[in-house]
């Protein structure tokens, strides 16, 4: 995925992604705090009795504490006897125990970077990732003149060092401003090499000064806008990282940016404020890892000059101060030294503002190197002061107000120092978003969050079906109860993944038609390559805001061939006959023919419980008023290879009536890879109003025993 480097298009991106989720019930507030000694290294063993926590000025009563020291639990791994344990956890499950698990953010920004700088920065990255431990899940970014995906969020250290060999150095800050720069020295020597020294005299000088005033307020311009690149990427992340769950961190690697507190031009600290409080409300803590050269840019570029010993700063001073007096804006002030911030050049100090910025913003460190050949030990204080922190929690009253936290240790700890983030943003009105800033924030809903909500009551139910050419279908059916339509209707949205969290398939729909009734049923095929491990299903109403989000693991042994059986009964149109979003979502008709077969959406072409025009439901009870026949259909599966002549039979039963054989017949049988499948109607026209169990028994000749299946529904 690639995010082109436009203001107009990060500023899209940051609007979508910074209006997060109004509704979101948060009830805890969970800090992220380091303790560390002198020498930078953590304090451990501290208790919820050492600290104190204030939000907005009030004492909050902590009622979570926790201490997480990766690197120990990294140690205790490592035995034989743990191993072993998580391998039996994993087979047993087919997931990864989220507390030995972090979710890592590693960008590799190269904007600011020299050739050689990229070079020793990327030998780094690779580092990083050979450190990492076998549960974290990666996602590996490059941020330059764009934003691009190295690699998916993936536990694979083979994909994610794939992914860094694809990273190209482009330098685009490095360049321009290094460009400017050069301008700049142009111009100073035009303005010193001029009659009488620079100093203030004739028009001629005048107007030199005013050029060099000007390429100093382009460099500012240049400074502004590659920040603010920067900081719409790291905006695009935070709000992503917002709907993850567990331990979340950004290491960035890079040359540096520029945050500018008084810029001659304009300022960028609102948005590096705005990023940090972003950042802390998603959770994420940033540890930066900051490669400069070791001669700074402007002294090199002094070096440039036919006579750098004879650059006479008291004469430029002068200058600035005339320039002032004129009624140019030059900040003569703060333009007293060349390594003073926010003048002509900087001796590399400013270049450090922006990343160590977003570390202490979010209780993160920032290290820096100036040796390209010895990245290891700052490297290491980094993976070591992120690897243990404190985790406090308290509940909160305003979850939804911005905030202001501090946190204190209740006894003296000689050298203690404490790291976490302050400022927490405000959580907004996903309803206010437009549909394509919607779309992006549900994606990042449905990939990252975990946590489960049913503020609409809704009923979910799945099926796995084998396709004949490779991999599964997957029906999904969902049932809501409306006390009143919305008039803005309905976001519905499923989606597959593997065991790591690998997202399968994704559909979403709108809705904003339905039928007649106080229950609204819908339905849609997930299409998959491989078995997966757990599906969501989303509802919201476009009215409210209220929505459910739902996960439901898939048994293994639902995606593994077995002895044969029969699947789950589906029933057919009744009176909770569900909207068919996948077919509802096919427009390509002329004069009610399809036009081109091959257009038709997979999803409508392979969708199982579609047959003679009837849909039929999985999971769902069904109601019927005065039926005179139920249609009905089921699979054998897992069959053996061969002839298959089998016979299949009914039977109704209830607790008041027991059982009695009804009238059946089928109406169609299709092979369908590995099983067969039946429609078959059965009579009820002598039912009377109650709960019923149908069962369907199938026999095969010459076969000892039978299978046997039974399925809910009900007469009104």
């Amino acid at each position: 995925m690639r995010f082109k480097g436009t203001v107009c298009l990060f500023l899209l991106t940051a609007f979508a992604l910074g209006q997060v989720e109004e509704r979101i019930r948060v009830i805890q507030r969970d800090l992220r705090v380091h303790v560390l000694d002198r020498s930078g290294n953590p304090i451990r063993g501290l208790t919820s009795a050492d600290f104190l926590v204030f939000e907005d000025g009030n004492e909050q009563n902590m009622n979570f504490f926790q201490e997480v020291d990766f690197l120990k639990a990294d140690q205790a791994k490592s035995s034989p006897a743990a191993q072993a344990t998580e391998i039996l956890d994993k087979k047993r499950t087919g997931v990864i125990d989220p507390q030995t698990s972090r979710t890592l953010v590693i960008v590799f920004d190269t904007s600011n970077m020299s050739k050689g700088g990229f070079e020793a920065c990327r030998k780094g990255v690779q580092d990083l990732i050979g450190k990492l431990g076998p549960n974290d899940m990666v996602k590996l970014i490059q941020i330059d003149q764009d934003m691009v995906d190295l690699t998916a969020f993936t536990r694979n250290k083979e994909e994610l060092l794939a992914g860094l060999e694809t990273s190209e150095y482009r330098g685009a800050q490095y360049r321009a401003i290094t460009r400017q720069e050069r301008t700049i020295l142009n111009s100073i020597e035009d303005w010193l090499n001029a009659p009488g020294g620079g100093l203030i005299g004739d028009e001629t000088r005048i107007a030199l000064a005013q050029q060099v005033n000007r390429e100093d307020e382009t460099k500012d311009r240049l400074k502004n806008a590659f920040y603010r690149t920067f900081y719409y990427n790291m905006i695009y992340l935070a709000n992503m990282l917002t709907h993850m769950s567990g331990s979340k961190s950004v290491f960035l690697f890079t040359g540096g940016s520029y945050i500018e507190q008084d810029g001659r031009f304009a300022t960028t600290t609102d948005q590096g404020d705005r990023l940090n409080r972003t950042l802390n409300k998603a959770n994420a803590t940033v540890y930066s890892f900051l490669y400069k050269e070791r001669t700074s840019r402007a002294e090199g570029l002094l070096a440039t000059f036919a006579r750098p010993d004879q650059l006479p700063l008291n004469a430029l001073r002068q200058g600035w101060n005339f320039a002032e007096a004129v009624g140019m804006s030059t900040q003569g002030e703060q333009n007293s030294s060349l390594g003073s911030l926010n003048t002509v050049l900087e001796n590399g100090l400013q270049v450090e503002s922006g990343p160590d910025w977003a570390s202490r913003g979010t209780g993160g460190v920032m290290v820096r190197t100036t040796t390209a050949s010895n990245l290891e030990k700052p490297l290491d204080k980094v993976i070591n002061t992120s690897s243990h922190y404190y985790r406090l929690g308290y509940s909160l009253e305003e979850p939804n107000q911005a905030a202001r936290v501090r946190v204190r240790l209740t006894r003296d700890i000689p050298g203690a120092r404490l790291l976490y983030g302050k400022e927490f943003k405000p959580r907004e009105n996903y309803l206010d978003l437009e549909e394509e800033e919607r779309e992006l924030t549900l994606r990042t809903l449905m990939y990252f969050n975990d946590v489960a909500r049913n503020d609409l009551d809704a009923e979910w139910k799945h099926h796995l079906f084998y396709r004949e050419e490779k991999g599964f279908t997957i029906p999904v059916f969902g049932s809501a109860t409306m006390l009143q339509k919305p008039a803005n209707g309905f976001e519905v949205a499923f989606a597959a993944f593997d065991a790591t969290g690998e997202a399968l398939d994704l559909i979403i729909s709108r809705v904003k038609q339905f039928p007649e009734r106080k229950t609204f049923d819908f339905y849609d095929v997930l299409l998959t390559d491989e078995p997966p491990a757990y599906i969501k299903c989303y509802l919201r109403d476009m009215d409210t805001g209220d929505f459910s989000l739902m996960k439901y693991g898939v048994a293994k042994k639902e995606t593994e061939v077995r002895s044969t059986r029969i699947s789950d009964i589906m029933f057919g149109a009744d009176n909770r006959e569900p909207l068919p979003l996948n077919h509802t979502r096919q427009v390509i008709v002329e004069k009610g023919e399809v036009v081109d077969m091959e257009a038709l959406d997979s999803r409508v072409v392979g969708d199982p419980m579609l047959v003679n025009n009837k849909l039929f439901k999985t999971g769902i009870v069904p109601e019927y008023k005065d039926p005179e026949e139920i249609s009905l259909m089921f699979h054998v599966e897992n069959l053996p290879e061969g002839k298959h002549d089998l016979t299949a039979n009914f039977i109704i039963y209830s607790e008041k009536d027991g059982a009695f054989p009804v009238e059946g017949k089928i109406t169609n049988i299709q092979e369908t890879g590995n099983a067969i499948r039946y429609v078959a109607t059965v009579n009820a026209s002598e039912l009377k109003p109650g709960e019923y169990q149908l069962l369907v028994r199938v026999t095969k000749r010459g076969m000892a025993g039978e299978l046997r299946k039974a399925q809910a529904f009900a007469v009104k």
